[in-house]
């Protein structure tokens, strides 16, 4: 999916994530030439990674 901006993106999946039943938070982004271009939410239960 492409947005608007970072924030329509947020919103989108903060709106449907609370109809559903659960909060998001973001995971990882990928950035280039300061532009977003990746940025992953996930379910915010879902455990950190853990460090080696």
């Amino acid at each position: 999916m492409q947005f608007d901006s970072a924030e329509d993106a947020e919103n989108l999946y903060t709106q449907y994530s609370k109809q559903v039943g659960f909060n998001i938070r973001k995971n990882s982004t990928k950035i280039v030439n300061a532009i977003i271009r990746r940025r992953q939410y996930i379910c915010s239960r879902e455990d950190f990674r853990k460090n080696d």
